[in-house]
């Protein structure tokens, strides 16, 4: 009736195809859950890095000096309400054809971040680190203007000039 040789032609192809199948499934789920991990950390990393980016800063603007590729460039930074809300290079030697796209694109990527940490340009990667290591250095200054406004001593400075008010009068 049956050929026992013709069933193992069909069974054997269907059994690999099924187990080809299974190990697909299997393999497919195990990395899909490591992919999201991988991505649910990186938000966090992501989002940890926004909210410690700046923090407590005194509005005002901050002239600044990063290292580029031909020498120093000169930035304005300006801060508002916690935010960096322009950055004017006052001065760059860099190469227009190489560096321009970041001299014109990174600080618009900065205030959009509202951080210096952001990707360089490829192709002008000291030009992109000048700017953003003169950027980190605005973010220090203006944080530093910021805890020094609340301390102690501005407390006392006022309670004394008021005490010398009271005494005239």
């Amino acid at each position: 009736m049956f050929n026992k040789k013709k069933l193992d032609h069909i069974w054997y192809p269907i059994l690999i195809v099924v187990a080809a199948i299974a190990l697909t499934f299997v393999g497919y789920h195990a990395g899909g859950a490591g992919i999201q991990e991988d991505e649910s950390a990186k938000n966090v990393a992501e989002t940890t890095e926004e909210n410690t980016a700046i923090d407590h800063v005194e509005s005002g603007t901050y002239e600044v000096t990063g290292k580029g590729y031909n020498g120093d460039i000169v930035l304005s930074v300006t801060f508002k309400d916690n935010k960096i809300t322009a950055i004017d290079i006052i001065e760059q030697d860099e190469t227009p054809d190489i560096a321009g796209d970041a001299l014109e694109g990174l600080p618009k990527d900065i205030i959009e971040a509202n951080s210096a940490d952001v990707d360089t340009y490829s192709g002008a990667t000291n030009t992109s680190n000048g700017i953003k290591e003169a950027v980190k250095k605005a973010i220090e200054e203006a944080s530093s203007g910021a805890t020094e406004k609340g301390t102690p001593n501005d407390d006392t400075d006022a309670d004394s000039n008021a005490s010398e008010d009271w005494e005239e009068g």
